[in-house]
């Protein structure tokens, strides 16, 4: 089970703006300059090592 689904699993969520799939892929957002109007996508990072090196970079959803 990847880190994002267990997370969810538990009512949490990262402190990280970024798209967050199933199969374990995450990928830093932001949001682009309003002439865009939309999301960019930045590079991929790797969920698991974030949250071992800071745990409670977690937030609680409902």
């Amino acid at each position: 089970m990847s880190a994002i689904v267990s997370l969810w699993a538990e009512e949490q969520l990262p402190i990280k703006d970024g798209l967050y799939l199933a199969s374990g892929t995450s990928v830093a957002t932001e949001l682009a300059p309003a002439s865009d109007a939309g999301v960019a996508f930045l590079e991929p990072f790797d969920l698991d090592a974030e949250l071992r090196a800071d745990p409670g970079r977690v937030t609680s959803i409902a």
